[in-house]
């Protein structure tokens, strides 16, 4: 039985170790008070972590600045044995006691062994059958004779399936997706009628007395209906079919030009001055070919009375 109380200060006052007891006494025989707590679904969490270590909860209620022993427990989704061998990360359930670290933990994000990840709230989904994948009841509670593939549609365990290319839905009878997809039209059709009901559901965060946490999450829009099949091109292969131009046979170079090529290239600067005498590596020549062609005209200062008037000549 859930409790639902009319104010935080009867929650706290019913919450504390002297008033809990004689409390479930008055309300009814052999009855205790449990907390409620609130579970975030954690991706990609370190296989590292231990969540049946105390030790290691401890850990992330320090490193996210948590009260002490706000966090209820914590176990991973997929069975251990289930994992593969080079599996390095998993998904988690964290259980809280405190729907105000839960919500600041979906806003700001949780640390978990030196790694920052982005929890979200646990959402009610319908059930499903494990054994014949219809809807409203467990697989220890159904009344099949014969087992149904999730994957393929055939009478036999999902986890035996040898072909799973040739997908089956058990629900909606089509072959477009698996029984266990949750694009499959049936199953977002349950769902939505599911948030309807229950709008808390549809939060994003657990519903307190901040307006911030009464905002709903819009539901995510299915692949199909994103990508429709009508707008879809398929790309056309690109061929070359005109023929290679012959390539031109470059005249022969001799050592001397294919470094002077090298250096004109490494050095954008390069000029050649050609000379008929010897000079120190820099040095310009004031005559010849090159200082006609480039400087034209030679600046001369004739004036003694003032070495900074040129006259040209």
């Amino acid at each position: 039985m859930l409790l639902t109380l009319n104010s935080k200060e009867a929650v706290e006052w019913i919450s504390k170790p002297c008033n809990k007891p004689e409390f479930a006494n008055e309300f009814s025989m052999d009855v205790h008070i449990r907390e409620r707590t609130f579970n975030l679904i954690v991706l990609r969490v370190p296989t590292t972590f231990g969540p049946s270590e105390d030790i290691d909860l401890c850990e992330v209620e320090e490193a996210n600045s948590l009260a002490a022993k706000v966090i209820r427990k914590a176990r991973w989704i997929k069975l251990i044995e289930w994992r593969r061998p080079e599996q390095t990360h998993a998904y988690t359930i964290i259980s809280l006691t405190s729907v105000e670290s839960a919500n600041i933990l979906i806003r700001d994000g949780l640390i978990i062994c030196g790694t920052k990840v982005r929890p979200t709230k646990q959402k009610h989904k319908p059930l499903q059958c494990m054994k014949c994948r219809q809807w409203g009841h467990l697989a220890m509670e159904c009344l099949a004779e014969k087992e149904a593939c999730g994957n393929c549609g055939k009478e036999h365990r999902t986890s035996t399936c040898r072909d799973r290319s040739n997908l089956f839905c058990m629900v909606c009878k089509e072959d477009m997706h698996s029984s266990w997809s949750r694009n499959c039209p049936e199953f977002l059709r349950r769902c939505s009628i599911y948030d309807k009901r229950n709008p808390e559901n549809a939060m994003q965060y657990f519903p307190t007395e901040h307006d911030r946490t009464l905002t709903i999450r819009p539901s995510s829009i299915p692949l199909t209906n994103r990508f429709p099949a009508k707008y879809a091109v398929n790309m056309i292969p690109y061929t070359i079919d005109r023929q290679q131009a012959p390539r031109q046979r470059q005249p022969h170079k001799s050592q001397n030009s294919g470094a002077m090529d090298r250096n004109r290239c490494e050095n954008p600067n390069w000029i050649q001055i050609s000379c008929n005498h010897p000079r120190e590596e820099g040095e310009l020549p004031e005559g010849g070919e090159w200082w006609q062609a480039n400087m034209g005209t030679r600046i001369e200062n004739t004036d003694e009375n003032n070495p900074f008037t040129p006259s040209t000549c």
